[in-house]
């Protein structure tokens, strides 16, 4: 097979340039992320007012403009690099001699909100950056601006981000086609949320059978958190089918309030999104236990609203297990503080730790945490 010449020899040394070589490492460190999943998210590249140094900002796609790499809302959202910086890469002072993955590792740790959002399919994008990383990687950096103006070709700019398109009626759409971008805005209306529930084949899930149908969403709306993906849109499709069905009359409340519960579920799983898993309240302030999962795994984070005692501060990152997490969380006199959430995944954990650690005879205190235990 006779193949085209390469545009670029490959490389097989890092640049000499001192600022080449870490700039190429952070859009190497971007590269991994894409490759991990995030590939929605993008760089804004270009040079400084000054014109001495390289600056990169990193974003989810839904903060880019229609021409690939302007952002829509520079702060908030968005992690800078500039060469000035150094090794010191978004300020880290640990970040001195880490390769391009543990960046990576280090950015989703420190940045979960912007990689949470970043989290779904590129395909364009994400050719066009492996063909720009060939050209970093000989010195040839990606310039979009200069200053405050854009710089360059427009046909050298990235593709236009993928933006959602209306979900058309019985149009299915695969679990593992699923990004946060396809499911409706929590404010959205009934009539923009019914497209989305008859995205599933609820009818292929139950074999036709209405009954299991309407026994899916009660048992959805009990136990939200615990429902399986299949379930959550099952319960979805025939919500949808008992509006249709009852078309003379408006969808019944309740059964709008448990659609709009579900598609954040859904979102929640998407992106990764930490959910509270138990918060208590006190005169000064609140402390709770924020978790993610990641499959069938829970991870956990200690979360103060306004440090109740100064020398407990916020546990600084994420804990595996329960038992690791309660241990932050007795730093705090947390079963005699007043219980404002528990996830209900977690009811029986909580009623099994506030055994040794709430006095049986507190009866103010168990009324109050039945309230929320249920």
């Amino acid at each position: 097979m006779n193949l085209p010449p390469a545009p670029f020899p490959i490389v097989t040394e890092a640049p000499a340039n001192p600022g080449l070589r870490r700039a190429c490492r952070l859009l190497a460190m971007v590269h991994e992320l894409h490759k991990a999943g995030y590939q929605r998210l993008r760089i804004s590249a270009g040079m400084s007012p000054s014109g001495c140094d390289w600056r990169c900002d990193i974003t989810p796609a839904d903060n880019i403009r229609a021409n690939g790499w302007e952002l829509l809302e520079p702060g908030a959202g968005v992690a800078t690099y500039q060469t000035g910086d150094e090794d010191r890469f978004f300020g880290w002072k640990d970040a001195r001699g880490k390769t391009a993955r543990e960046l990576g590792q280090l950015f989703v740790e420190r940045h979960p909100d912007i990689v949470a959002r970043a989290l779904g399919r590129d395909r364009p994008y994400i050719g066009w950056f492996v063909e720009m990383l060939g050209a970093a990687e000989h010195g040839e950096l990606p310039v979009f601006f200069s200053g405050e103006e854009p710089e360059g070709a427009a046909a050298q700019w990235p593709p236009s981000p993928l933006r959602a398109q209306p979900v058309a009626p019985g149009k299915w759409i695969a679990h593992a086609d699923l990004v946060p971008d396809l499911l409706p805005s929590a404010a959205a209306s009934w009539e923009d949320l019914e497209a989305f529930c008859l995205s599933f084949d609820g009818d292929a899930a139950t074999g036709g059978d209405i009954e299991v149908g309407v026994r899916t969403i009660d048992q959805v709306a009990t136990g939200l958190t615990v429902a399986s993906l299949d379930q959550l849109r099952t319960a979805l499709y025939f919500i949808q089918r008992g509006a249709r069905w009852n078309s003379d009359l408006p969808i019944p409340p309740e059964h709008f309030r448990i659609a709009q519960q579900i598609i954040e579920e859904i979102r929640a799983r998407l992106t990764g999104r930490p959910r509270v898993v138990i918060q208590v309240g006190g005169e000064g302030g609140s402390v709770e236990i924020v978790g993610r999962k990641s499959g069938k795994n829970w991870q956990y984070r200690l979360v103060t609203n306004e440090d109740l005692h100064d020398e407990s501060p916020s546990s600084p990152g994420w804990i595996r297990t329960w038992h690791g997490v309660l241990q932050q969380f007795d730093r705090y006199p947390w079963a005699e503080l007043f219980p404002l959430e528990v996830h209900p995944e977690f009811r029986t954990k909580v009623s099994v730790a506030l055994k040794t650690r709430l006095p049986a005879d507190d009866r103010s205190g168990w009324e109050n945490w039945k309230r929320v235990l249920g």
